[in-house]
């Protein structure tokens, strides 16, 4: 049986200054109300310890490229199944996630999207650095070039808008400093959600848990590793 906890704020504690919390609370209990009305199914919640639908974990340099062609090359035919049905659209933005150590590229995540469908396509991650900072691609300097070269078209392409979390100042700086160049539209959704809610807090892991039905991995992974010791 599956077990749907949301927390509640008490009057007292908003009393003494945390009115910051009652947006969030407002917004748990709506889905709490969805939960109810529609069920289980509803929403479900994303599970953590498996990588999304239509994941590439560990592409080769033929799966990048087609990735950046499907990506840049129009049209898109897609059968979803949120809507059932078979349809035509643009991928318009790719969502963008780096993980770094410096200004050392470990990998990068990318996901196509359309905006105005809602639609999420493919996602891979280009992995550059193994664990302990050595090559991914080892000696293979043809295979890193061909890849660099396909993210570099796919950067510069203005058709192409880009949303990275923390990306104005994390991400692209990074991007830029090592050559690539970002022409297309640039969405933040960290800048997003402190527009909308300055008040409210705006790490990647309290913005997917509020809004995508997410379990919160950072706690999750702690928990993990308490219970290893």
């Amino acid at each position: 049986m599956q077990v749907w906890v949301t927390p509640i704020l008490s009057p007292e504690s908003i009393r003494k200054g945390q009115w910051q919390k009652e947006q969030p609370q407002k917004t748990y209990l709506r889905r709490v109300k969805q939960v109810i009305n529609k069920g289980d199914e509803s929403y479900p919640l994303m599970d953590i310890n498996s990588p999304p639908p239509r994941t590439t974990l560990f592409p080769t340099k033929e799966e990048i490229r087609d990735f950046v062609e499907e990506t840049l090359d129009g049209k898109v035919r897609i059968h979803t199944a949120r809507t059932r049905q078979t349809k035509d659209f643009v991928w318009t933005h790719i969502s963008c996630d780096i993980e770094s150590a410096g200004t050392h590229i470990i990998c990068i995540g990318l996901t196509q999207l359309s905006l105005p469908s809602g639609e999420i396509g493919r996602t891979i991650c280009v992995w550059f650095r193994r664990r302990g900072g050595s090559c991914w691609w080892d000696n293979d300097s043809d295979s890193l070039q061909h890849i660099v070269g396909s993210l570099f078209v796919l950067f510069r392409d203005p058709n192409v808008g880009w949303v990275f979390h923390n990306g104005v100042t994390f991400d692209v700086p990074i991007l830029e400093e090592i050559g690539f160049e970002i022409e297309g539209e640039l969405l933040d959704t960290l800048v997003l959600q402190h527009t909308a809610y300055s008040e409210m807090q705006k790490g990647l892991a309290f913005c997917a848990t509020l809004w995508l039905w997410s379990a919160n991995w950072k706690v999750a992974i702690k928990e993990e590793e308490d219970e290893k010791g």
